[in-house]
């Protein structure tokens, strides 16, 4: 008889995963490891899910795995730990490279006299033996940390950068361009270093919101008080928090009054007056005198929690233009490679060319086929905008609904609750403040249309209408109804929003282009359908969100028309003659860098 286990999901952070190049090594290898079924990553947080079956592979063997390509895993649910020397080691050997080449190249200069116009021209191929050993060092020490991942490549059979790298080196060496192959070997090490630390920054940013929430609650026993993680405070327990501490669970005021900094939560700049029977959120902040709080909810259901869970969902939700990026990518490096032995072989074979001359010429257009500032362009501007919406007090749950948002020329508010003051359910209570300048700063964004839904009489919400300024009634709708309207609103090819907070709502939600759940008091149900949650009860938040997201999808563009521009015009300089190999990986890098911080503009959200 055969025993069956079930599969079981493993989840990793993988130190070295910095760009799409290994993780289509990571895939390719496990992908043949007996026993594992699945595979997802995100580059972005540095994050593997593996899928598995527990009899036939283990996680030990998956992180052996990882190692055994250069890189190291570890359990995600570790906090991440400070970077090991074995980590550290590609820093220093990019280092030494450039030490050698710097030697290798003062030494030259010195023993030939002809100045540094004659290492710039290449006039000499030939070099002094102390020379030749500083350039030989300089490649072995830049490139040493690629060739596992060169070895993977060939035994898959699937050309990629360290492939390209690898030959480049390889024809540089016997054309005995030294210098060029050592100053190569150097700058791929050092875009590496530099791609890992661009997309460091953008990690921290994500990672800190994480980091938000309180670790430690005092809770009020008969015989005194006793500190307790946060996720052993049982629902219904006594906690105490002193003035300055974060409040570490969701729960109701029983004793005290003071003033708390919700801005964690909601992104409200003012501290929100909390008095007995008041509703306070896990990781906001106690500002002013002491609370004692019943807790209403275990620690992995807070609010917080729940707002955390959806953000990590989000950031392995891929965008289309991602997507289409990747796909891109997949085939425009093999294109390049096929380009570059056409270009190595046919005039010499053709037309009597020197092999010499179009050797070099193709080894300089196989660097131009790196995809790396293409690829990296996209998921460095949505991690950077998700994480400052997230700021702001909008959860947007994925790139894909950033672009969603981005598009939407239709806003369809629910009256009750949002487009007025009170909870889900209650009727006639005041028009909000904002809503009018809300709806004058949608329009001004690019909203050609504003909608009012609401189960309310014509009349009564006609009045609203009427202060609110919008464009459209559509009263005493069933949740049914609400669905045929949204369906209404978007003939013509109008991305629609709906923007709702209870129960009846859902079925809207779930029917708009992008649903978007409002306020504190959303229900749950609403808040789980919704594709964007705005945390706060501040209606401004959303021509903000739409304000952000069009902006993100600018970025976006730019960074393409960046990564490819670049690539085209070095392109240009290289048919005529005049590119060499480092300067075409000058040309990578730069866009590589230029992308990145053009993306992590994002981080800093214009109001």
């Amino acid at each position: 008889m055969t025993v069956s286990f079930p599969r079981r999901r493993a989840v990793f952070r993988i130190h070295g995963m910095d760009c799409a190049e290994e993780v289509s090594l990571l895939r390719r290898s496990l992908s043949e490891v007996p026993g594992i079924t699945e595979l997802h990553f995100d580059v972005m947080q540095a994050r593997m899910d593996v899928e598995y079956d527990p009899a036939r592979v283990a996680p030990d063997d998956i992180g052996r795995e990882v190692a055994r390509l250069g890189m190291s895993a570890e359990p995600w649910a570790e906090p991440p730990r400070t970077a090991a020397w074995k980590d550290q080691w590609p820093d220093w050997q990019t280092l030494v490279s450039g030490l050698f080449l710097l030697a290798g190249t003062i030494l030259r200069v010195a023993a030939e006299g002809g100045g540094w116009r004659a290492w710039v021209s290449e006039e000499s191929h030939s070099q002094p033996p102390v020379v030749l050993a500083c350039y030989l060092l300089a490649i072995a020490a830049g490139f040493f940390p690629f060739v596992p991942k060169v070895w993977v490549s060939v035994r898959h059979r699937r050309p990629d950068l360290n492939i390209l790298v690898a030959l480049s080196l390889a024809g540089a060496g016997f054309l005995g361009e030294w210098s060029e192959a050592a100053a190569l070997s150097f700058l791929f090490a050092l875009a590496g270093r530099i791609e890992r630390w661009s997309l460091a920054r953008a990690r921290h940013a994500v990672a800190s919101l994480f980091e938000m929430s309180p670790r430690h609650a005092t809770v009020i026993h008969a015989h005194g008080d006793h500190v307790l993680p946060v996720e052993r405070v049982p629902v219904g327990a006594l906690v105490r928090v002193g003035p300055g501490e974060q409040i570490p669970c969701d729960g109701e005021v029983l004793a005290g009054e003071s003033t708390v900094n919700q801005a964690i939560l909601t992104g409200e700049s003012v501290a929100v007056p909390k008095a007995v029977g008041s509703r306070v959120y896990a990781g906001t902040l106690n500002m002013g005198g002491m609370l004692e709080i019943r807790a209403a909810s275990p620690a992995s259901d807070t609010t917080m929690a729940r707002i955390l869970r959806m953000l990590g969902e989000s950031a392995r939700r891929k965008s289309p233009s991602e997507r289409t990026v990747e796909r891109f990518a997949r085939m425009y490096t093999p294109a390049v490679l096929a380009l570059a032995l056409l270009v190595m072989a046919g005039p010499p074979l053709l037309a009597g060319g020197a092999w010499e001359r179009w050797l070099h010429e193709g080894m300089v257009i196989l660097l131009i086929a790196c995809p790396c500032a293409l690829v990296i362009s996209t998921p460095v501007t949505v991690a950077a905008a998700l994480a400052s919406a997230a700021r702001r007090g909008v959860l947007v749950k994925g790139g894909a609904f950033l672009e969603e948002l981005a598009a939407v020329r239709v806003v369809a508010f629910e009256k009750n609750g949002v487009l007025t003051l009170g909870c889900p359910g209650e009727n006639d209570d005041p028009l909000r403040a904002e809503t009018a300048q809300a709806v004058r700063e949608l329009k001004a964004a690019g909203v050609l249309r504003v909608a009012m839904l609401t189960g309310d009489a014509t009349e009564a919400a006609r009045e609203a209408a009427a202060a609110a300024n919008v464009d459209e009634i559509h009263a005493e709708l069933t949740p049914e109804a609400r669905v045929e309207v949204v369906k209404a609103l978007s003939e013509g090819g109008f991305k629609v929003a709906v923007v709702g907070d209870g129960v009846n709502d859902v079925l809207a939600l779930a029917a708009a282009n992008v649903g978007i759940a409002f306020g504190r008091h959303a229900m749950d149900a609403a808040l789980e359908t919704a594709d964007v949650v705005i945390l706060s009860d501040d209606l401004l938040r959303l021509p903000f969100a739409i304000r952000h997201a069009r902006r993100a999808v600018g970025l976006i563009r730019q960074n393409v028309a960046i990564a490819v521009g670049l690539k085209l015009a070095f392109l240009v300089v290289a048919v005529t003659g005049r590119a060499t190999l480092w300067m075409a990986l000058i040309a990578d890098m730069g866009a590589t860098l230029l992308v990145v911080f053009n993306g992590l503009r994002m981080l800093w959200a214009k109001r």
